[in-house]
């Protein structure tokens, strides 16, 4: 739980947390306290069941700094293939240029290509034809 005004741990201001104290109040998670004083103010700190909460959140914390590189690796690597998928979509003419003027026919263009793409032999391993020594049609 952070405070940016400098306040004690487990006490927020007013102004601090503002956007999001009044649900976690409705909840039980935070209660407040007013003091009758010029200019007023306002604490608000944890009940029983928001320090109960902490714990969990903050195993979430751990578990998110131990994991954080494998996490981001993955979201890396799945943008990028959609990127890649969006590029070679770019390579058939009638997406790249836009040429049809519905929607519709737009969407049955790209979906088309997608299947086309789907369809397309992955170009990673080099073709490898029944005569190749070492594939699954090598004659015996």
């Amino acid at each position: 739980m952070r405070c940016w005004t400098g306040c004690r741990r487990g006490a927020w201001t007013a102004g601090s947390s503002s956007h999001w104290w009044p649900p976690a109040e409705y909840n039980g998670l935070v209660e407040h306290r007013r003091y009758a004083e010029a200019p007023p103010r306002v604490d608000h700190h944890l009940t029983q069941a928001g320090v109960a909460l902490s714990v969990p959140i903050r195993a979430m914390g751990t578990w998110a700094a131990r994991y954080a590189d494998t996490v981001l690796a993955s979201i890396y690597r799945r943008r990028n293939e959609v990127e890649r998928t969006i590029n070679r979509l770019k390579n058939f003419r009638a997406l790249a240029t836009r040429f049809d003027k519905r929607a519709y026919v737009f969407y049955g263009t790209v979906t088309v290509a997608a299947i086309r793409l789907w369809l397309r032999p992955e170009r990673s391993a080099p073709f490898r034809g029944p005569w190749h020594p070492g594939s699954a049609g090598e004659a015996r």
